[in-house]
């Protein structure tokens, strides 16, 4: 089982405290993996978790600044946390 999966089942069954704690983690790791992280990101979209998302995003956007993917994903997380000056930055770049 891997950290993206743990992280969303903590999610689920409402650990939030424990998900984030998990979730710092796996975005600490050396070798992250970028598709996980990307599947970890939309499933937390889907799950209202757009904090824990936007850091998903925003670490992938750090190792891979010249993808759109991240970077879309991380202002729609802005957006819905109501932070339409960061969010209109983020989607501009």
């Amino acid at each position: 089982m891997s950290l993206a999966t743990d992280v969303r089942e903590l999610i689920v069954s409402g650990s939030l405290e424990q998900a984030d704690r998990t979730l710092s983690i796996f975005l600490s790791e050396a070798d992250v993996d970028f598709e996980a992280l990307g599947q970890l990101g939309a499933g937390l979209i889907l799950c209202g978790r757009y904090e824990l998302a936007s850091r998903v995003f925003a670490k992938w956007t750090e190792h891979t600044p010249n993808n759109p993917e991240p970077w879309s994903n991380l202002g729609l997380c802005l957006s819905r946390m109501r932070q339409s000056e960061q969010a209109k930055i983020v989607l501009e770049y």
